[in-house]
């Protein structure tokens, strides 16, 4: 399954659940991830001799931002999506790929 097709099956889900569940005052959001340099991907890396300034040269030009996303602008989104700051939000998916998806 393409990535395209991912993100349409989170976003109804988040749409649907979130309509079943936002009269009772329960925001459902979610997040799609793109990729993202983990220490997990590191040390995998490092196990066959690929230092993490070589992985992170390999990821170069991923999407149109460039790169792979870092754990913490990740979790960023999911914080703000989580936090008060976004009390008004619900059946949203908020993709955070670095423009991947939407790429030419």
């Amino acid at each position: 399954m393409n990535s395209t097709a991912r993100v349409c099956i989170v976003t109804g889900g988040a749409a649907g659940i979130g309509r079943a569940w936002g009269r009772d005052g329960i925001r459902v959001n979610a997040v799609c991830p793109g990729a993202t340099l983990t220490d997990h991907h590191i040390r995998a890396a490092a196990a066959r001799g690929v230092s993490e300034a070589e992985l992170r040269k390999r990821t170069e030009g991923y999407a149109l931002l460039g790169r792979v996303a870092e754990p913490a602008e990740i979790a960023a989104a999911i914080h703000f999506l989580a936090s008060d700051a976004a009390s008004f939000i619900t059946g949203a998916t908020l993709v955070v790929d670095g423009g991947f998806t939407i790429r030419g």
